[in-house]
């Protein structure tokens, strides 16, 4: 592992107003087994408005740790990462979010595979999703939601369960990856014209020239989710939106068939009570999907009463499920609408 250790993981956390979630961001990477002389901490502000910077620049006077201030006056989380990637002494570049943590033995294990494994340009692991608050039971109906298959399909990272032992497999995406910095000379760095999203796409470029990323099964990172029931349907709809957008901005569908899954869904809902007014059968298309969708909700509902030990987690994954799946496909025919419309 000593020429593993002689490499500078350099560590980008693109950010804005987290001065509640980033000191246990820096206490996971200030606690990894890789050695905190051969990490910088890139942190990009997106000229944040709250206590972020003062946070962090206490943090500094405290830890031995590494940690670079970097303006983002573009403010979004793409142009971000460019910047971080631009101002990097690293030969291994990570994304992090401010309001996740990695866990102590992530980088140790992502060094000793890329050094291992030269197809390999990008390593990931598994995501644990928690609430931000986990008092609120809106919080974690959500980060349940979020974790499971029901509610986000075959995301592997966030649906497989943790393996016993370090098991690689290679994947078409996976968030908060270790790269080798030469990539980005390869298929070049986020796509800036893309507001949500970028890391899907810089994967799907790297799927198109084959350059391979690997997850981690043995090893948990961990995404804390958002608590608030409005914010999460501002992030639905944002994200469905996104799932249609790059149509009109990108060389390429950045998206699998699983995320027009809710576009079908909400369509079905929207259009097939008008035209049950035309075509009277059509009312037993959308009884069947409504009877199918919501036996689904309540049975994925019921099987985490188990875990939770509370019954209100039942009727709370329940709406959320819908949410998830209504606001995303609207986000989604949103874009479509706009795009017969002839706009952007």
């Amino acid at each position: 592992m000593e020429n593993d250790k002689k490499k500078i993981v350099s560590i980008i956390i693109p950010c804005y107003n987290a001065e509640k979630t980033i000191v246990r961001c820096l206490d996971s990477i200030n606690d990894s087994s890789y050695s905190n002389s051969f990490i910088e901490v890139l942190l990009v502000d997106g000229m944040s408005s709250d206590k972020t910077l003062l946070t962090v620049k206490e943090y500094q006077n405290k830890n031995n740790l590494d940690i670079k201030v970097i303006d983002n006056k573009k403010k979004y989380q793409n142009f971000g990462f460019n910047l971080g990637v631009d101002s990097s002494q690293g030969e291994i570049v990570m994304r992090l979010d401010a309001h996740s943590t990695i866990a102590k033995e992530f980088l140790t294990s992502s060094l000793e595979f890329l050094s291992r494994n030269t197809e390999a340009m990008a390593i990931g692991c598994l995501i644990e999703t928690k609430p931000q608050n986990k008092n609120s039971l809106i919080g974690t109906g959500i980060s349940i939601v979020m974790s499971s298959i029901f509610g986000v399909g075959g995301s592997k990272f966030r649906t497989l369960k943790e393996t016993k032992k370090n098991k690689f497999i290679t994947v078409d995406t996976a968030p908060f990856c270790c790269y080798r910095k030469e990539i980005f000379q390869i298929i070049g760095k986020y796509n800036e014209l893309l507001l949500n999203s970028e890391d899907l796409e810089f994967h799907k470029r790297m799927n198109i020239n084959n350059l391979k990323t690997f997850m981690n099964t043995g090893i948990t990172n961990t995404y804390y989710s958002r608590s608030n029931y409005i914010d999460f349907i501002k992030h639905c709809f944002r994200n469905g939106r996104w799932s249609i957008l790059p149509i009109s901005i990108s060389d390429h569908f950045i998206f699998s068939v699983r995320h027009l899954v809710p576009l079908f869904f909400t369509s079905g809902l929207l259009f097939l009570p008008v035209l049950s007014l035309l075509f009277s059968p059509t009312i037993l298309i959308l009884l069947t999907q409504l009877f199918l969708y919501f036996t689904l909700s309540m049975y994925f509902s019921i099987l985490n009463i188990k875990k939770e030990k509370n019954f209100l987690i039942i009727p709370t994954t329940f709406v959320l499920y819908f949410t998830l799946h209504f606001f995303y496909g609207l986000g989604s025919l949103s874009v479509i609408h706009a795009l017969l419309k002839g706009k952007k």
